[in-house]
C-alpha cells in the first residue's frame, strides 16, 4: 500500500445525528468521532433552532426568561448525581452544575421536556 492508502484507513473522522422536533423548535444532535491512528475523540455537536424567531438559540434565552425552572433543572440535576456512586468529588460536582453557558448550553427540546448533555471532561 502506498501512503495515502494507509492514511485513509488510520484516520476517519466519523459524524452520526438525530433531530427532534417539538413545537417552534428544531433540535440537532451531531456526535462526532475522530480516530486519529493511535488516539480517538468524540465530541458532541447540538443545534436548537426557534422556528418562530428564526433564529439559534442557546441556554441564555431561556434562562432569562424563565430562571426558577432552570434552578429547578440544576436541583434535580445534583439530587441526582449525589446517588450515582460515580461521582466521587462532591466539589467538581457543585460546580459542574452551576448555571452557566458552559455547563447547560448542550440541551435539545424534545416531548419528554428538556435533555442536557455534558461534556466528557465535567468529571464528578
Amino acid at each position: 500500500k502506498n501512503n495515502l492508502e494507509q492514511n485513509e484507513e488510520e484516520y476517519t473522522l466519523e459524524i452520526t445525528s438525530e433531530n427532534y422536533h417539538y413545537q417552534n423548535y428544531l433540535s440537532y444532535v451531531f456526535w462526532i468521532k475522530e480516530y486519529l491512528g493511535d488516539k480517538t475523540n468524540y465530541s458532541i455537536w447540538i443545534i436548537v433552532y426557534d422556528i418562530e424567531r428564526e433564529k439559534e438559540i442557546n441556554f441564555k434565552d431561556f434562562m432569562n426568561t424563565v430562571p426558577s425552572f432552570f434552578l429547578d433543572i440544576q436541583n434535580k440535576i445534583r439530587k441526582n448525581l449525589l446517588y450515582n456512586p460515580k461521582v466521587t468529588n462532591i466539589f467538581w460536582m457543585i460546580s459542574g452544575t452551576e448555571l452557566n453557558m458552559e455547563n447547560f448550553n448542550r440541551f435539545i427540546i424534545t416531548e419528554q421536556g428538556f435533555h442536557f448533555y455534558f461534556h466528557s471532561s465535567q468529571r464528578f
